[in-house]
């Protein structure tokens, strides 16, 4: 079995130590993902947490390379507590690496197909329970089920395993292994079992960590399969965005069981709709997703809560899709909001501002997020929240200051240019240094008066859905503007093209990309324009035209909608996802 997929995992493991870090940073840092390793390989996410891990050991190794520690150094203390944690989890680390070796190179079976499998009776599936413990024999998961003692496949006796294979009642299409003990997470009894039974012609699929915990079904992600949704007048802005937050999965499950949805609205929080907004989508979700045979939906229950509560949406005007989404996520967020009561902190005092700004961005950026969701606690916030970091300088003393704000749609600036533009390039200028001079000039606190400075803007943190704002609308002297550069198809974004390395090194971090599945185009003017939007499902794109669904079939169809693209919706996609999805 090759190393291959454990080097990637191990390059995964990128540790980053940054100019600005001290000691007392770094373990802190180490502290953390070592508290979130655990915390994954709790929920099972066992390559996640692998990768923790990793990343823990090689910082322990790191912070003595960089940095002189003495032992009556107040940092010492701290480090070397790390230090013995990290040294500690060796053992730990070869079992979980076992574990995913199991995953990654033997066939292995979710529980949930496991479960439809005893439920099929027509289905030649057989289970073979490998056990230790007398109490462990008993557990079957059907009737076609056979038991062998985990010693047997210890030894290099095929004769003793064929005997009770021979038990078997009919030959197997397929042959399920599982054990309640974990036996199966050791690399060598899994696949010496493997090698026996693939002897026997025998297909053999493995479940690893078994638990006889009832599955909970509700955790599963719904596909959406587009529908179209009726123009009430005026209101193609809305239904393209709905249609993008259909296919939002993790947003739309919750909503599909009424009773989690409901039992999570905080009528108390006044910035929120009292549960009107959160109501009316949850209903119109249901309905969509029902569908009961129907073509095209009315979203017109949706549309009369939306503008009981603001007037600025009417089918007498064509609004701006943007607004519409920056409202709709932001009502349902505080309706679900579980942490709005809690007080806000104290404004930091002139000393404690500068004391904050020669902490390490990186730390800096963590707990600023901490601060951020210990008031905002929602699925809108979970899956749709980033927080952007805005850092001037002044250029005569280099004083700093920083500041963080959440997002969540990020707006970035797009050329006024003849030909494609790149969204690489949008995001380079989005990032771009910009320089604050004459009447723009920046009050420094260090020098007491306006000086010239540099500002800077960076992403900071992403969540598993990033949504894009293509600014297409200026305003001008002589009004609103359109800027119509057509932009190039891109259907994904590697994350370090979003976090720049400074931020790279954080505790929240983690090698990824970002998957196009979703985005809306605009036609003609501001004023007089037209909305559509573009939905992946199944792996087929679809071009929704308020009631009109089609097909898209290849790159130059789908190239014409994104050329106009003004939203654009991404999924973050892990480096390794699909080997996630078997752990």
């Amino acid at each position: 079995m090759s190393d291959e997929y454990f080097d990637k995992l191990f390059d995964k493991a990128f540790v980053y130590i940054h100019d600005d870090e001290t000691v007392q940073s770094c373990t802190f840092r180490g502290l953390q993902w070592l508290g979130e390793a655990k915390n994954l390989e709790e929920k099972g996410l066992y390559v996640k947490s692998y990768v923790f891990y990793l990343k823990a050991i090689k910082l322990a190794y790191e912070i003595p390379c960089r940095f002189e520690i003495s032992v009556q150094a107040g940092a010492y203390s701290d480090f070397k507590h790390f230090q013995k944690q990290t040294l500690a989890l060796i053992q730990k680390i070869f079992k979980l690496k076992n574990k995913l070796a199991v995953r990654h190179f033997l066939p292995c079976m979710s529980i949930q197909s496991a479960m439809k499998l005893t439920k099929d009776k027509s289905s030649k599936a057989l289970f073979i329970n490998v056990y230790s413990e007398e109490s462990s024999k008993d557990y079957f998961l059907s009737e076609a089920t056979i038991n062998i003692p985990v010693s047997l496949f210890r030894s290099t006796s095929i004769t003793e395993i064929d005997d009770y294979l021979k038990k078997a009642p009919f030959l197997p299409e397929v042959a399920v292994c599982y054990s309640l003990e974990n036996h199966l997470d050791d690399i060598d009894i899994a696949y010496h079992i493997y090698s026996v039974l693939t002897s026997l012609k025998w297909k053999p699929q493995f479940l690893t960590s078994m638990s006889s915990k009832k599955i909970d079904e509700n955790k599963s992600i719904l596909e959406y399969l587009p529908i179209g949704l009726t123009n009430l007048g005026n209101t193609c802005y809305m239904n393209c965005v709905l249609q993008c937050l259909f296919a939002c999965g993790e947003l739309i499950s919750p909503m599909c069981h009424k009773s989690q949805a409901l039992g999570a609205i905080n009528t108390g929080n006044p910035l929120g709709s009292g549960g009107k907004m959160t109501l009316a989508f949850l209903s119109l979700v249901n309905e969509v997703f029902q569908r009961k045979g129907k073509r095209v939906v009315s979203p017109k229950r949706f549309l009369d809560a939306v503008q009981s509560l603001n007037r600025d949406f009417s089918i007498d005007d064509q609004c701006d899709a943007q607004e519409f989404l920056n409202y709709l996520l932001d009502k349902i967020h505080e309706d679900l909001n579980s942490n709005a009561s809690r007080a806000s902190m104290s404004p930091l005092s002139d000393a404690q501002q500068s004391a904050r700004e020669k902490l390490p961005l990186s730390y800096l950026n963590y707990v600023e997020w901490n601060l951020h969701i210990r008031h905002n606690l929602s699925i809108v916030e979970q899956i749709f929240s980033g927080q952007l970091c805005s850092r001037i300088q002044c250029t005569v003393c280099q004083r700093t200051s920083t500041t963080f704000a959440p997002f969540t749609s990020l707006a970035i600036p797009i050329p006024d240019v003849p030909g494609f533009v790149s969204l690489h390039e949008c995001l380079r200028r989005f990032m771009a240094y910009e320089v604050l001079e004459g009447h723009n000039a920046w009050f420094c606190p260090a020098c007491q008066r306006r000086r010239p400075a540099k500002k800077i803007m960076n992403i900071s943190h992403l969540s598993d859905y990033l949504i894009i704002q293509i600014q297409r609308f200026r305003n001008t002297m002589i009004g609103w503007k359109k800027v119509d550069t057509p932009l190039q198809l891109n259907f994904r974004i590697p994350s370090n093209m979003l976090i720049p390395p400074c931020f790279q090194s954080g505790m929240n971090y983690d090698q990824c990309s970002y998957d196009l599945f979703a985005f809306v185009s605009h036609y003609g003017q501001l004023e007089n324009g037209h909305y559509t939007s573009c939905v992946l499902s199944e792996n087929q794109w679809y071009r929704i035209d308020d009631s009109i669904v089609q097909r898209v079939d290849g790159f130059a169809a789908l190239q014409y909608d994104f050329s106009s693209s003004y939203i654009l919706f991404y999924k973050k996609k892990e480096g390794v996802s699909e080997l996630e999805k078997r752990s």
